[in-house]
């Protein structure tokens, strides 16, 4: 068949056969009549335009008709057109509107302006419903001329489109941008976005500040949502999105929101082994280290006290703006024990406890729940701290004199003995050197033996007293013996006393007394010799 060029040429050389213009001179229901300045007026048959042709001819309008043997045509021009048409579009990869008329095994058949055309069925694209009578635009893929053998596709159009909107996205689009898409996908690791011409990507960290454990927490497939450009890999067309990064920063929100002294209520998100991270608001923890847990206790396992999730009322003890971290104290929310107790128990008071624990400095007692207090050895008894240790029991009631208390330091010292009087100073009145007095052995080292001469008051004799002279004598522990209070210090609570200086002063009175019973001259070694 000869192209359309060559038609125009021959009918344009004045060829009787050829394309020639003519006008509708007459419309009738089998066709229409044209004057294509001859003797008569050519009647093209209705059958040989399209329906959408027909309907839109009007008497006066131009057509084409192609003149060959004597007879006039209008659908092989139409035909010509349109494969020339075709075979442009083909060449440049451009669109054409086809009309799908009729379903076949494996696609189905379409028409271009009188021309079939065949569609794949797996070339149809993304909308699998096709409708016959229903009009899509497509690129031809195959053509083969001489056999009228055209296919299209409609997937191959979609790709072409896609290419050429990403090419346009990416030459002016930057990194920084800010675009509006709808959520097309959600899978664990992010949110596919439909941005009209192809498909964004935020990755799960950079959805949100807040703590989210799936993003189908915060959106749903159709939401719309704002997001901006963080990264963009032209080669591969990939375009990565963050929601997160057009949230107010949350430190910024904090300090906005909160000062230190402020009380919060967060919620505990993690542990180590010196405290706990409680979540303040979404994106920002704030610490509260072990000490700042409980007022009386020594905390060492936090998670003692708290679980995951767990909501707790603190106070913002400090806000490090440079690093970014954020100090919180449990206790200062609550009622400060020692504090009370202080107030309510002036230096003085009397306080019964129970006994917790007894060491080498003293005993801890428990004043009630929450406190312990000290009792330092000093303070358990005038003389006798360590059989004061032995007469007392874990658990055992002892009531003390409060003597010292420090709420800041949580710091309670108690007293036994101030709850009697001091027996040294019974000890101080009736006790002066030279005195003779009775004592009872209480105990022994390498060179003293330690007697009990007044309830809780010691005095010591040398040990070499009772092991020397013509008669050693045998002590033991409860043994009474009379003694002379050779020296006695009330401010260092010494007494020294002596056996030995007892029995030569016994010796003394009694050889005076001899003497003032005989005038005859008695010497010393006579009264010794007697």
């Amino acid at each position: 068949m000869e192209s359309f060029e060559e038609l125009l040429k021959a009918s344009q050389s004045g060829y009787k056969d050829g394309l020639v213009k003519g006008k509708i001179v007459k419309k009738t229901k089998d066709g229409v009549y044209l004057d294509l300045n001859a003797k008569t007026d050519r009647l093209i048959p209705k059958e040989e335009f399209l329906k959408e042709e027909w309907d839109g001819l009007t008497v006066g309008d131009e057509i084409q008709v192609l003149i060959y043997g004597g007879k006039a045509s209008y659908s092989k021009v139409r035909t010509i057109v349109a494969f020339e048409e075709i075979k442009e579009a083909f060449s440049k990869k451009e669109p054409i509107e086809i009309k799908i008329v009729k379903e076949t095994k494996g696609g189905y058949t379409a028409n271009y302006k009188g021309i079939n055309i065949f569609l794949p069925a797996s070339l149809a694209g993304r909308n699998k419903d096709i409708k016959l009578n229903q009009t899509y635009k497509a690129v031809i893929i195959k053509l083969e001329e001489s056999e009228k053998n055209v296919v299209c596709s409609i997937l191959e159009l979609e790709k072409l489109e896609k290419e050429a909107a990403l090419n346009a996205f990416f030459e002016k689009t930057n990194i920084g941008d800010v675009l509006k898409g709808k959520v097309k996908a959600i899978i664990e690791k992010g949110v596919f976005v439909d941005l009209g011409s192809f498909e964004g990507f935020i990755p799960f960290s950079e959805l949100t500040n807040k703590r989210i454990k799936s993003p189908k927490d915060i959106l749903k497939v159709g939401d719309e949502v704002t997001a901006k450009i963080i990264d963009m890999d032209i080669k591969k067309k990939k375009v990565t999105l963050s929601t997160k990064s057009l949230e107010e920063k949350p430190w910024d929100v904090f300090l906005r929101s909160y000062k230190e002294g402020d009380k919060i209520e967060g919620v505990v998100r993690n542990f180590i082994n010196t405290g706990v991270f409680i979540e303040i608001i979404d994106g920002v923890d704030g610490f509260l280290h072990v000490s700042e847990i409980s007022w009386t206790e020594r905390v060492n396992d936090p998670k003692k006290y708290f679980n995951i999730g767990d909501k707790v009322l603190c106070q913002i003890k400090s806000i490090d703006e440079k690093n970014r971290k954020i100090s919180l104290s449990l206790k200062a929310v609550l009622e400060n024990p020692w504090q009370e107790f202080v107030e309510t128990h002036p230096t003085g008071s009397v306080v019964t406890c129970k006994v917790k624990e007894v060491n080498d400095k003293g005993v801890v007692v428990a004043i009630n729940e929450n406190l312990e207090g000290f009792i330092p050895n000093e303070n358990l008894s005038w003389s006798k701290t360590s059989e004061f240790k032995k007469s007392i029991n874990i658990g055992q009631e002892i009531t003390a004199k409060l003597v010292e208390a420090n709420a800041l330091k949580r710091r309670l010292i108690l007293s036994v003995k101030d709850l009697s009087v001091d027996p040294w100073l019974q000890a101080k009145e009736k006790i002066k050197p030279g005195m003779e007095i009775e004592g009872t052995v209480t105990g022994f080292t390498d060179k003293l033996v330690f007697f009990e001469v007044l309830p809780e008051v010691e005095g010591v004799v040398k040990k070499s007293e009772f092991e020397k002279g013509k008669k050693p004598i045998e002590i033991k522990i409860g043994d009474k013996l009379m003694l002379l209070v050779k020296d006695f210090d009330f401010k260092t609570r010494k007494m020294l006393l002596t056996h030995r200086g007892l029995e030569i002063k016994q010796e003394k009175e009694a050889l005076a007394e001899l003497k003032n019973q005989n005038t005859t001259k008695v010497t010393l070694g006579d009264f010794i010799r007697k």
